[in-house]
């Protein structure tokens, strides 16, 4: 009794525990986006990056700025991003004649270097430049620290251009070199690195924020300093009402492919952005329907059959690797090893159609064969030669021993010498071949003067004939379905060679038209070297050889 009770008085007197599956697994969809595309709050960026081998798209609306992104971070310290900014306050060009209704657009490209990975004790940090190669309407360089607090993510850093200009503090570059005192402004067309005006200007902006993650949505409050005053605004920016400096807004992840944000920002304009994100360097991320062929499992009679048939051995190979869209094209049994040539195109990586071959190949070959060797054909060209070690091979398929241990008995070299000109088996292909596909296409004409979008509904036609091996002829004819383009009124006036400058002579006098005609040859004159040549009309606006 005593004992119970003491139980009773404990729990009554004890602070009640409480522990949640989000408490270990909080949901993170990782960084989230700035109105420019890279990982940032809302017009400042952050010193985080998305994970090596991410990729994302987007669109971000904030008066009167409309930007379309695309975001990739190809390795752990670099993120790099290309955007096509709208500004819906200013006409495409000085002359309001050209310009008709179209407002201007802009390009440019952004880079996020890390210098100094987040420890316990110090911060994220890196360095930036946006608007590089563009017209400098936005062009901006910048040092940004960021040091993760529990569900706070705290950002402080140092902007130049146009995140400097608040005119926070004097430029420390200054005093090293005078060249740093002036900065250059608007490039005009832009195409030039502009190098010259990086982290340069008599003052620069001292920004700051933080993002506070809510664990169970995975929803961020973003809350910024911003120090782009486009009040402020350089020629030929229009200048803007800022009436603050703070910004706010949330950020909603959607599962772990998207999210999308809203905000309110210079005290008097709604912002939204949406984002389609992934990360390549996960395994599967494209689901697969395309199960490996089984292992064919043979009875006494046809075990028999094909040990002492060659003939029905290699015709059996033909058959079965046909199933699977690999096409055999040279056979050789002798001794302990078998080798085949295999032409295919359903499978990018070559690493797959080997497994393909291999496992028809290793399952129908009599006992005596240990060696399986799988030689890949492009064109005329044999690429590659992988050879297995049958028995492990097999293994691995039932999963007897690891893929590191198949690999570790394999081995990879060039195709040479071709085992096309000794195979003792080779089906002759029913040539020519002609292979042909239709539909609907469209053709487009994007951001010039006349209108944002000109396009046309197209029917297009590919034919692909297969002459000889090697020698293929590649047709592409169009039919007219329906087009704006009459509406094209500014022709090319330019003294250099016209190249793609007349591309709306060839939009208008080609709404029906052969499109491409041109012979390819591809062939192998040395071990390792693969050669091609392309002659006729190879793409719209280009003939030749």
């Amino acid at each position: 009794v005593a004992k119970a009770l003491l139980c009773l008085l404990i729990i009554f007197l004890t602070k009640p525990l409480k522990a949640e599956l989000d408490d270990y697994f909080p949901k993170d969809p990782g960084p989230t986006s700035s109105n420019y595309g890279d990982t940032g709050l809302l017009e400042i960026p952050t010193a985080r990056l998305m994970p090596e081998g991410s990729f994302k798209i987007g669109i971000n609306s904030f008066d009167p700025y409309e930007v379309t992104a695309m975001t990739a971070t190809p390795f752990s310290w670099l993120e790099a991003t290309f955007r096509y900014t709208e500004l819906e306050n200013q006409l495409y060009s000085p002359y309001p004649s050209f310009s008709g209704n179209q407002s201007l657009k802009d390009k440019a490209f952004d880079f996020k270097f890390r210098l100094f990975e987040e420890t316990n004790r110090f911060p994220s940090v890196v360095i930036g430049l946006r608007d590089v190669g563009g017209t400098g309407l936005f062009a901006s360089e910048y040092i940004a620290a960021s040091k993760q607090f529990g569900p706070v993510d705290l950002t402080a850093g140092l902007g130049w251009g146009h995140l400097g200009r608040t005119g926070d503090l004097n430029n420390p570059l200054v005093s090293i070199h005078d060249s740093f005192k002036e900065r250059a402004g608007y490039t005009g067309e832009g195409g030039e690195l502009g190098y010259r005006a990086w982290f340069s200007g008599e003052e620069i902006g001292l920004f700051g924020g933080l993002e506070y993650r809510f664990k169970r949505l995975g929803t961020r409050l973003k809350i910024e300093y911003d120090t782009s005053d486009q009040s402020q605004a350089v020629s030929p920016l229009v200048p803007i009402r800022v009436s603050s400096r703070v910004n706010f807004g949330l950020s909603f992840p959607v599962g772990q492919w998207g999210e999308y944000s809203i905000g309110y920002q210079r005290g008097n304009v709604l912002q939204f952005s949406f984002f389609l994100k992934s990360d390549f360097s996960k395994k599967n991320l494209v689901p697969k329907f395309d199960p490996p062929p089984p292992l064919a499992r043979l009875n006494r009679s046809q075990k028999e059959k094909l040990k002492t048939d060659k003939n029905f051995f290699y015709r059996t190979l033909l058959t079965n690797m046909n199933k699977y869209q690999l096409y055999l094209q040279a056979a050789t049994k002798e001794g302990n090893k078998l080798e085949v040539t295999v032409n295919q195109n359903k499978y990018r990586s070559y690493a797959r159609a080997t497994g393909r071959a291999a496992r028809v190949a290793a399952s129908l070959s009599p006992e005596e064969i240990e060696i399986v060797e799988i030689y890949h054909l492009n064109a005329n060209s044999e690429v590659a030669k992988i050879s297995l070690n049958r028995e492990h091979f097999l293994k691995a398929v039932e999963k007897e021993i690891s893929p590191q241990e198949l690999f570790l008995s394999s081995e990879m070299d060039s195709a040479y010498p071709r085992h096309m000109d000794r195979a003792e088996f080779r089906p002759k292909p029913k040539l020519p071949d002609v292979s042909w596909k239709m539909a609907p296409a469209l053709r487009t004409h994007i951001g010039g003067p006349e209108a944002f979008f000109l396009g046309q509904v197209w029917w297009r036609t590919d034919i692909v004939a297969l002459l000889a091996r090697g020698l293929t002829l590649y047709t592409t004819l169009g039919i007219n379905i329906y087009d704006n383009f009459d509406q094209f009124n500014n022709p090319s006036y330019s003294e250099l060679p016209h190249v793609r400058s007349d591309v709306q002579e060839y939009l208008s006098e080609g709404r029906t038209n052969i499109a491409r005609m041109k012979l390819d040859y591809i062939w192998s004159p040395l071990k390792d070297v693969y050669a091609r040549l392309d002659l006729g009309l190879i793409e719209e606006m280009y003939g030749g050889a």
